[in-house]
């Protein structure tokens, strides 16, 4: 009885974790990573979708380790490199937020997003589809002490991954600054710890990131 009753008072909560406004299918309430999607898809200002962003990477870290590691070795990455397939799974992510599981008008949530189940299985996916794009474009071949391999490199990419975000979101080019605030606020919301892994940018760093990233496209 005692734990049939702690089974029920468990599901409860995480059912009264989603967020008020929750569109969600009932029988995806208590799925893996949902309530905390959905409490970030309703959130109206960036502060708080930072934070809560934050506190999701925080609280599911070893579940979030196992996706990568999963998505790591099937997408044949070197095994040193945690980094690279970390900033992969962050762009997914981001992605799936802005683009797939956020409602096209006003805040909340897409059908799209209220009838998923598992979403780990989905950003794993959605983490090795971009892994294979970049491979496919010669940006990525996974392993060290080549073109594209150095933290310079890395940054330039995920400079360029934050423009297309941006003008997937607000259907224009941003300025200079924009980019910068855009992908510093995308770096601190997907990152453990963004300031030492070399992934924030400055308005006069841009010059070399764009040189650089066109070095190592050949263009």
């Amino acid at each position: 009885m005692t734990a049939l009753l702690l089974n029920t008072t468990a599901r409860v909560r995480r059912r009264a974790d989603h967020h008020r406004r929750c569109d969600c299918d009932r029988d995806t309430l208590e799925t893996p990573w949902k309530a905390e999607m959905c409490q970030i898809l309703h959130a109206r200002k960036r502060v708080e979708k930072r934070a809560l962003l934050d506190e999701f990477l925080y609280t599911h870290e070893s579940e979030i380790a196992r996706v990568l590691k999963r998505a790591q070795h099937i997408s044949r990455l070197d095994y040193h490199d945690k980094d690279l397939v970390l900033s992969y799974f962050g762009d997914a992510l981001m992605r799936m937020l802005e683009t797939r599981w956020r409602a096209k008008s006003g805040p909340g949530t897409s059908s799209v997003f209220n009838y998923s189940r598992n979403l780990p299985t989905i950003l794993e996916a959605e983490t090795r589809y971009w892994i294979r794009e970049d491979r496919r474009k010669g940006l990525l071949n996974g392993t060290a002490g080549v073109p594209g391999d150095s933290s310079h490199d890395r940054r330039a990419k995920l400079v360029k991954r934050s423009r297309e975000l941006f003008e997937t979101e607000h259907a224009r080019t941003p300025s200079d600054a924009e980019l910068v605030d855009f992908h510093n606020t995308r770096m601190y919301a997907t990152r453990k710890d963004a300031a030492r892994q070399s992934v924030l940018i400055t308005i006069r760093g841009l010059g070399s990131l764009r040189s650089r990233l066109f070095a190592v496209r050949g263009e």
